[in-house]
């Protein structure tokens, strides 16, 4: 089996748009970002050769309330598809973030996920609820730590004290 130090599988879905934006973000982090599509997954691509998943979100399936368990269902009802994340989320040197719809759909798989059974299940907020919607935002730095990406920066790539790299689309003036 193959592993690539810092590959990250870009993963999304039907009317997902925010792929370009979270692979630039791992890019600029020293990663190798790879776009996968969920019906690459389907068709028995695994995620053997990835440390890293980023389930992006962002009008998949309509954006409709609780896309992401639409989502779910394709992986969980899917016997190739579940073994794949599933095989995935068991090894101990991966690491997975969902961000919107796409965490919707992680929080649906915690059924896959070691530890994850008292995870939320983020899935149609009504605008009557409580909080239906949150946002959080933190500020943070990692001190020497083992990761599960060989040769890492020990310190948050955003730190102030290192200007980001500019956005592809940019052009100089």
């Amino acid at each position: 089996m193959l592993i690539l130090s810092c590959a990250v599988a870009i993963l999304r879905e039907q009317g997902v748009n925010g792929y370009a934006e979270m692979a630039f973000a791992f890019r600029a982090a020293g990663f190798d970002a790879v776009d996968v599509h969920m019906s690459d997954i389907l068709d028995g691509l695994t995620l053997d050769g990835f440390r890293g998943l980023a389930a992006c979100g962002g009008f998949s399936y309509g954006d409709v309330l609780g896309a992401g368990i639409g989502w779910a269902q394709s992986v969980l009802m899917h016997d190739g598809a579940r073994r794949i994340f599933e095989a995935f989320f068991n090894r101990p040197d991966t690491f997975t973030l969902g961000v919107c719809n796409g965490c919707q759909m992680i929080a649906r798989l915690k059924e896959l996920i070691p530890g994850a059974e008292n995870w939320p299940n983020f899935g149609m907020c009504l605008y009557s609820s409580i909080l239906p919607f949150s946002i959080l935002t933190i500020m943070f730095s990692f001190p020497q730590l083992k990761t599960p990406v060989p040769n890492s920066k020990a310190a948050s790539p955003w730190s102030r004290s290192r200007k980001p790299p500019p956005h592809p689309s940019s052009s100089p003036t």
